[in-house]
């Protein structure tokens, strides 16, 4: 019985190739999108819920309310240590508690023979048993109590001793400008992607050199703290008890009597997706729905696609089915063998998706970041057969249910064929139309977004431009600054070098001012060297740049339009008030630039060479085009001279500009790839749909040819009523499209306008894929020899 159904399998489809070829394409397609997308879904999922008490960690959040400044509310990820000592002894249900704290900026770390810089993390003893982190060598059992200990990732054992045992190994670290010694008493695993919590290298709290000040400080809030409940603590009374602790608390942690401030908690599950803190790379819910809506969109397709395709080839099988019906098959019979047949070939379109899936893996894990092997486990395995399960009912159904109706005396005497009601093929076609031109609109909308941060003018010059830090501070910094400028001179390919405190988009300090109403304010701040504003090709609107021969220049400052609104109509020459108590003078404004992501509003800011608060510690070097690789090895002779003993880590200015998008551009491309073969699905679609209704009209079409209508009237009248659904489906989709897109489009400060150009752009497309694929069918049906039309009845 078997082998005669398989038989009768592959005949049927054997008998028309290229249906049964669109059809495989289509589901094979759809199946192997939608395990990716599931794939990636279910690894963002993953985020912190590898570790074991994962439900039960929460981190604690100060939530800081000031009226008179203008943002008046700062969710900061953070606490004051006098803020987390009296949440350990006074919170009731805190099993454990660890404080955490990763350093801003990378130290100097020199072993043996080598000098690395790595950013380090202060964590405390519990922060080992709180989490998960897989320990490989050593023992962090009270590893804390010596400080001077430390735990190493396994990347960083390899990158330091290569492969002798780094346990009992000392490194020396430039911490602040002192040189502190530690011993490496274990080594960690490296922490996976899906991973809030990040490190390389884990360092004793009590060792920070500030440790000391912060403990008595109530508005340093510098500690992520993370705390595990018991597991019979209600998070409701947590919240409860914070709130209290908070309003105990208030007298010493705000200074101003208008001012307020709270306590909240995150779960450790949710971390990732909290996206109230912007300085935290976190990931966006929405885009789990955008994701889970295009793979219910390509399944349904495909599911329609399959329901019209096999329609479509339905009479070709009319006889078969009449010829059963007499010899006593009864319907349930039929029905469930197109059933069957329907299961067997998605079965055999999953197993070719799952090559596809293969095949795609390396640019999938190249476009979304993941750099960790993707496994199926049990659950996976369910789903993905699952999934198959029910496309091939939910496609071979409604065939099954029809081809099985049919009389087998109307069949046998050819008085009938399939004739498809004509709702049907409109709603298939409808549906069909709105989600590909939805998905059109919103990939266009993307794209140009992406396009618009990629080439929108950010006020400064940042093509050539080498970031390189010092590595160094206090006096070392302008002696290596200075000393390396002289070398320089002397280099035809480097035509410019200047100095910065931090590099654009990676930090910058906070200092208050004085406004023009009297208030504090806040403003960012730049310390940089005299030839900054020439070297990045800022526009000075008003006033003049530093002036290197001036002996008066350390109490002047350069600030940009925003701030000049904040301070005076005419700033030029203005006394400015900054930090505690510096004096400076407005010597000039620049043009407002952006020196951070297009994803925020530009902020002000001032530029200042006063080296006594903040010190410009990078260097930006403006090389020529040609000879790339040469300069940057002068330039790291030249380094290595002025500033030995410290890494050479450089990088492009313009890569650390393309690096703001990074995870917009990882999502835009993944829904995009989506889209893009999500519309490919539905092209087959429209194409199979565009079948039935040929079908339909096939005697229509040959009486037609008969009174010598040609291809192209046939065409136009055919597809008349498509081109009403269509445009109908055109203006529906747009709205969607506008509503969803302008949701998307809120997330960046700057941002496109959506035109109606580009919704006619996606229409004009939509129609010239609808007359190609309806045009296929009519051209085919009207040029088949009108007498064999005729023969039929239908």
């Amino acid at each position: 019985m078997i082998n005669r159904f398989s038989n009768l399998f592959i005949r049927s489809y054997r008998n028309k190739k290229l249906y049964s070829i669109i059809s495989l394409l289509s589901l094979s397609l759809s199946i192997g999108i939608s395990i990716l997308i599931y794939l990636f879904i279910k690894y963002e999922l993953s985020f912190d819920r590898f570790h074991q008490n994962a439900r039960e960690i929460y981190r604690v959040d100060t939530n800081l309310y000031m009226p008179n400044m203008k943002n008046t509310t700062w969710r900061l990820p953070s606490l004051s240590d006098p803020l987390i000592t009296r949440i350990r002894s006074e919170i009731p249900g805190v099993l454990k508690s660890t404080r955490f704290m990763r350093s801003l900026r990378k130290e100097i770390i020199h072993t043996e023979n080598k000098t690395f810089s790595e950013k380090l993390t202060y964590v405390d003893n519990d922060f080992f048993s709180m989490f998960s982190f897989e320990l490989i060598k050593g023992n962090v059992q009270n590893v804390f109590d010596d400080h001077s200990s430390m735990i190493i990732t396994e990347s960083i054992a390899i990158k330091y001793f290569g492969n002798s045992d780094p346990i009992n190994q000392t490194i020396t670290i430039e911490e602040f400008e002192q040189t502190k010694t530690y011993t490496i008493k274990g080594v960690i695993k490296n922490p996976p992607s899906n991973s809030s919590i990040q490190f390389e290298l884990l360092v004793p709290l009590e060792s920070y050199q500030y440790y000391s000040e912060y403990q008595s400080s109530w508005n340093e809030h510098n500690y992520s703290f993370f705390i595990q409940l018991s597991r019979n603590v209600d998070d409701k009374d947590l919240v409860t008890n914070l709130q209290k602790l908070a309003e105990a608390s208030k007298g010493f942690v705000v200074i101003n009597k208008e001012d307020s401030f709270e306590l909240s908690v995150t779960p450790l599950t949710r971390i990732h997706w909290n996206t109230e803190i912007p300085w935290e790379k976190s990931g966006n819910y929405q885009n789990i729905k955008v994701l889970t809506g295009i793979a219910l969109i390509v399944i349904t397709m495909a599911c329609s696609n399959f329901i019209s395709l096999s329609l479509v080839n339905s009479t070709k099988r009319r006889i078969e089915i009449g010829i059963k019906k007499l010899v006593g098959s009864s319907r349930r019979d039929i029905a469930f063998q197109f059933i069957g047949e329907s299961i067997i070939f998605t079965f055999i379109s999953a197993i070719l998706s799952f090559i596809l899936v293969i095949l795609l893996l390396p640019f999938f894990s190249n476009v979304t970041g993941i750099n960790q092997p993707i496994e199926f486990n049990f659950i996976d395995i369910l789903f993905v057969f699952a999934l198959v399960l029910s496309v091939g009912i939910l496609a071979g159904f409604y065939p099954a249910y029809v081809l099985s109706s049919f009389k087998p005396a109307e069949i046998l005497k050819s008085i009938t064929v399939l004739k498809i009601k004509y709702t049907l093929v409109s709603i298939l076609v409808f549906v069909q139309a709105i989600f590909s031109f939805f998905l059109g609109y919103s990939s266009l909308i993307m794209s140009r977004q992406m396009n618009y941060l990629n080439l929108k003018d950010l006020g400064f010059n940042h093509e050539h431009i080498i970031v390189l830090p010092t590595f160094t501070s206090g006096e070392d910094v302008s002696r290596v600054i200075k000393a390396f400028k002289n070398a320089a001179e002397y280099e035809p390919d480097i035509q410019k070098v200047t100095a910065i405190s931090n590099p654009f988009f990676e930090g910058i300090s906070s200092m208050g001012f004085i406004g023009k109403d009297g208030e504090m304010k806040s403003s960012k701040a730049y310390a940089v060297d005299y030839d900054f504003i020439e070297t990045l090709e800022l526009k000075i609107e008003e006033g003049r740049n530093f002036d290197v021969k001036n002996q008066t220049e350390s109490n002047a400052v350069i600030i940009n339009q925003k701030l000049a609104k904040e301070i005076s109509d005419f700033p030029i020459g203005k006394d400015f008030i900054w930090g505690k108590s510096q004096s400076a003078q407005i010597i000039g404004v620049v043009k407002d630039f952006h020196f951070k992501s297009l994803e925020s509003s530009i902020e002000p800011l001032f530029l200042t060479i006063n080296n006594d608060v903040i010190k410009p510690s990078v260097l930006l070097i403006k090389v020529k085009t040609k000879n790339i690789k040469k300069t940057l090895i002068r330039i790291e002779d030249i380094y290595k001279k002025t500033n030995p003993n410290k890494p050479f880590e450089f990088k492009f200015l313009s890569d650390t500009v393309q690096n703001q998008y990074k995870s917009y551009k990882m999502w835009t491309s993944i829904i995009q790839f989506s889209n893009l073969f999500a519309l490919f699905i539905a092209c087959i679609g429209l194409f199979g749909l565009a079948g039935v209704d040929a079908l339909n009209k096939y005697k229509e079409i040959g009486v037609r040819k008969v009174f010598g209508a040609s291809s192209i009237q046939i065409l136009l009248r055919v597809s008349r009523k498509y081109i009403f659904l269509m445009l109908t489906a055109s203006i529906l989709a747009s709205c969607f499209s506008h509503i969803i897109m302008s949701n998307w489009l809120s997330n960046f400060a700057y941002r496109i306008n959506i035109d109606w150009e580009l919704y006619l752009f996606g229409a004009v497309i939509g129609f010239v894929i609808l007359v190609i694929s309806i045009g296929y069918h009519v051209v085919t049906a009207a040029r088949t020899n009108p007498s064999d039309t005729l023969k039929h009845e239908g």
